[in-house]
């Protein structure tokens, strides 16, 4: 997938109205980074009311997200989902066997950061829908999250 077309998938599914919605909870500054299979960075970041994606490299992520070739056009086909399916439509593509359209994830900041930046009232944001699919994968309470944002530090 060209740079190009993977920058307007995650763009049409960041602009989304749900997308939106979701990330009211983030922090102003929050940074993301976006590695798509071989490309170049995208930055992901929180400006005081929307999410804005650039082709920027982030000064410091919070997150870093590595999607399969596949995944930004799978991100786009969910750009119109309720905010739960959403979010357990992008937990699947992270449980996914295909590398594809798999997403892995790499945590930068520490827990607090994490708290203090929004990403948990985001979570929470996925509602009863989001919190039944984490519990059905072993994350049925807030020490296993946490637990497992341990072992995503910085990998």
């Amino acid at each position: 997938m060209q740079s190009e077309t993977a920058f307007s998938h995650l763009k049409d599914f960041f602009s989304s109205p749900q997308a939106q919605k979701t990330a009211v909870s983030l922090r102003a500054g929050a940074e993301i980074a976006i590695l798509v299979d071989g490309l170049p960075s995208f930055c992901l970041r929180k400006s005081e009311n929307a999410l804005e994606l650039s082709n920027e490299i982030p000064d410091h992520p919070d997150l870093t997200f590595f999607l399969g070739v596949e995944s930004p056009a799978r991100l786009k086909e969910l750009k119109n989902e309720e905010i739960g399916t959403l979010g357990v439509s992008i937990f699947k593509l992270m449980v996914s066997e295909d590398p594809r359209e798999k997403i892995r994830l790499s945590v930068h900041a520490d827990f607090f950061q994490l708290a203090r930046n929004g990403y948990f009232k985001v979570l929470a944001e996925g509602g009863p829908q989001v919190m039944r699919f984490l519990a059905e994968k072993g994350l049925g309470n807030f020490s296993k999250i946490k637990s497992i944002i341990s072992q995503l530090k910085d990998k």
